[in-house]
């Protein structure tokens, strides 16, 4: 059964809107200038992602640009210079890609309802079909990310030694990453943290996959992310079996990434931040029994 919505044209919540966050300056390319800038058949790898955004079919309304305020003059020379450059609208990014693209939401501050793409500026060959369906697909979900299975062999490190991991149980992220712009606009209240590494990410929507480490421990296998709890996972599998709080113990909603593990006594040292919300200062620290209780 389908349940997917299908938008009416007149529909205010399926109005879309794009935010282009290109705050590179190129540096580890060693291209000595900022790679938004360099030339693709012969123009500016941005100019190429503007248009790709800028298709009719998409239908996006409105197009905004976040760049450094070292890099405007540039790129408004750039557009007097080059033909065909879509109508859009020019913000100044911030120190951190969190800081762009709340800049660029500023801009869309009076609109009401709709869906927003946050797209990297300097991909310009994201298909035209995979943006249509993470509009589509945050629509009806309110909020989808691009993501494409790895390639490489993966492994994970641990304690133990490495082990491989199914590249079919993972994905990459990368954009256009999709959302409802009410449920962003809430998102982006929020103070800036270290943990806010991509727009999912802010928006609270659950990546309990996208972790930084695995733990093995009384037999059970915990993939975890310091911005929630561990995430049990089917051992056999890798399928994803829920958020653990240890029976009911552990009272934060985070958990470190790095548990330290006694091999003599099989007890771990855990500790979790922002214990009582998002940018709060309280710490929790715990022992893990060999059992896998806190104690």
């Amino acid at each position: 059964m389908n349940n997917s919505k299908t938008p009416g044209p007149q529909d205010p919540k399926f109005l879309k809107f794009a935010i282009l966050v290109a705050g590179g300056s190129g540096s580890r390319m060693g291209a000595g200038q900022p790679k938004q800038f360099l030339e693709l058949l012969g123009e500016p790898v941005l100019l190429h992602t503007l248009r790709r955004f800028a298709d009719a079919a998409l239908g996006v309304g409105r197009l905004v640009v976040v760049l450094p305020a070292e890099q405007q003059t540039t790129w408004q020379t750039l557009c007097a210079r080059h033909a065909n450059v879509p109508p859009h609208e020019l913000t100044t990014g911030g120190a951190t890609r969190w800081a762009s693209v709340k800049s660029g939401l500023t801009l869309l501050a009076d609109e009401a309802a709709g869906t927003v793409a946050v797209h990297d500026g300097v991909r310009p060959l994201t298909p035209a079909r995979v943006i249509e369906a993470t509009f589509q697909a945050a629509y009806n979900h309110g909020a989808a990310v691009a993501a494409v299975v790895p390639k490489d062999s993966v492994r994970n490190l641990s304690q133990q030694g490495s082990y491989a991991l199914n590249r079919a149980r993972l994905r990459l992220v990368q954009t256009p990453q999709c959302f409802e712009i009410n449920l962003l606009r809430r998102a982006y209240q929020l103070p800036e943290l270290n943990t806010f590494t991509d727009d999912a990410s802010v928006a609270g929507k659950d990546n309990g996959t996208s972790n930084t480490s695995m733990l093995w421990h009384h037999g059970k296998l915990y993939a975890l992310k310091e911005s929630q709890r561990p995430m049990e996972l089917d051992p056999a599998t890798l399928e994803t079996r829920g958020l653990w709080d240890f029976g009911g113990k552990l009272t934060s909603k985070t958990f470190t990434a790095h548990p330290k593990l006694d091999p003599e006594t099989g007890e771990a040292i855990a500790f979790a931040y922002n214990t009582s919300g998002q940018a709060s200062r309280d710490i929790e620290l715990y022992t893990l029994s060999p059992q896998g209780d806190i104690t």
